[in-house]
């Protein structure tokens, strides 16, 4: 199943037949394989709708429009679940960045015991998603916000472990915002096993953190802690810069190269980090079930229509023109493998020979050495460290001047087996003759 999913329009009305009609086909040509839904706690999202999605083989995810501060009644909500487990939807979310301040009223937010009064919330309408046979996903929260995004996750997580929430742990599914706060998509990347020095609200110079884009390294890090088996999340809003809608500069072709990235991360591709072309950005765990890009589209007149990959009439941006051509250009499944199969399709090219390129150009001696290795193993030779990463095995040939070690480093990342020679002449004329 593709890990590519969407937003879809940032309101309830677009249910009809003939949004159906005019998106589905869309969805499809984007290799979408997920769809995030705005729902509504008084009415149901159309059966058909939803039917519909399935049958193409998209998976929704409900988001419902619900307040902390007057929460949905257990009794209203629970025949609407039973409804959507019945036409096929799995997973439901209930609330939306607890640890901000705008989630709360004034008083709210500045009582004691914030995580605990999430949780009291947050367990009934959990535990009746469970009892619909549906799963429930642990809201997104603000990444640092006005309480430590790290720190509220873990401790609502051992709240529910405190109160023998055994069943639910080991259903519960989490989500973050894939914001990249304009930084490297490989911002973070390794979590707090890597980055040992990062503390709530404190990130040293030369240091990282979890605002940005490789945050469900260290989401997943805490629920290891807490949930069943291998814990799973959700990205929504993947490569934005940060929240949609608040006042900050858009970066509209930043973000749309971005999201072009995150695409190809999803469909295992070895990727070049736009930020640091020399450096291949980190492959996207299986634990992460889909990113959703914001947004499928919006009205004209809202400020969410500048993010949209289509106008309400069905034009397409940048990133969907690039997103569909390069799906229907065959050169990518769209299929999500499972871990066991996902090197082999990821590493088509058995062999590699990635050598240096000087400033003065390619060294003759480099391509005459390798020439008996080339005629035993019929390698793909080149210089190119992206495409290096497309292989199973990566002989690099030169000292880390010529290949710094960091791009060894990410090619071993990405699942490839890495060999260095740093000899030169009849050194390594005689050592690549000997393999």
């Amino acid at each position: 199943m593709s890990r590519i999913g969407f937003h879809y329009f940032p309101d309830t009305y677009h249910y009809r037949q003939s949004d159906l009609a005019r998106w589905l086909p869309e969805l499809v040509a984007m290799g979408a394989g997920w769809l995030t839904l705005k729902a509504d706690t008084r009415r149901a999202i159309p059966e058909s709708f939803i039917s519909s999605l399935k049958q193409t083989g998209i998976e929704p995810i409900l988001q419902f429009q619900s307040s902390l501060t007057n929460p949905p009644v257990i009794e209203d909500m629970a025949q609407m679940l039973i409804s959507y487990a019945n036409w096929g939807v799995k997973y439901v979310q209930f609330f939306d960045r607890p640890n901000s301040t705008s989630a709360w009223s004034p008083a709210g937010w500045t009582q004691q015991n914030l995580v605990d009064r999430f949780v009291d919330r947050f367990l009934p309408l959990a535990n009746l998603t469970l009892d619909s046979k549906m799963t429930p996903i642990f809201p997104p929260l603000e990444p640092g916000g006005g309480f430590w995004d790290t720190t509220f996750l873990q401790l609502a997580l051992q709240a529910m472990k405190n109160r023998h929430q055994n069943d639910l742990l080991n259903k519960l599914v989490l989500s973050a915002y894939g914001w990249t706060d304009r930084r490297s998509l490989n911002w973070g990347a390794g979590g707090a096993e890597r980055w040992v020095e990062s503390r709530p609200y404190l990130t040293p110079a030369g240091c990282q953190d979890q605002r940005g884009f490789r945050i469900f390294d260290w989401y997943l890090e805490i629920a290891s802690n807490f949930l069943a088996g291998e814990p799973e999340i959700f990205l929504f809003q993947a490569g934005q810069i940060g929240e949609p809608g608040k006042t900050l500069p858009l970066d509209i072709e930043r973000t749309q190269n971005d999201q072009l990235c995150i695409a190809h991360l999803l469909c295992d591709e070895t990727v070049q980090d736009p930020t640091a072309p020399h450096r291949l950005l980190e492959p996207i765990p299986d634990e992460v079930k889909c990113g959703c890009f914001w947004l499928l589209s919006a009205g004209e007149d809202t400020r969410e229509s500048q993010m949209a990959w289509f106008s309400q009439d069905g034009v397409a941006n940048k990133s969907a023109q690039m997103m569909k051509a390069w799906l229907q250009s065959g050169k990518v499944s769209i299929t999500h493998l499972p871990a066991s199969h996902s090197q082999d399709r990821s590493h088509p090219i058995a062999r590699y020979v990635l050598l240096p390129v000087f400033e003065w150009g390619i060294a003759d001696w480099h391509l005459e050495a390798i020439r008996p290795y080339v005629k035993k193993y019929q390698p793909t030779v080149g210089f190119d460290p992206v495409e290096a990463g497309l292989a199973k095995e990566v002989l690099a040939i030169g000292s880390d001047d010529e290949i710094p070690e960091e791009i060894l480093y990410h090619l071993r990342l990405t699942g490839s087996k890495v060999d260095r020679i740093c000899e030169s002449g009849t050194s390594l004329a005689s050592i690549l003759a000997e393999r």
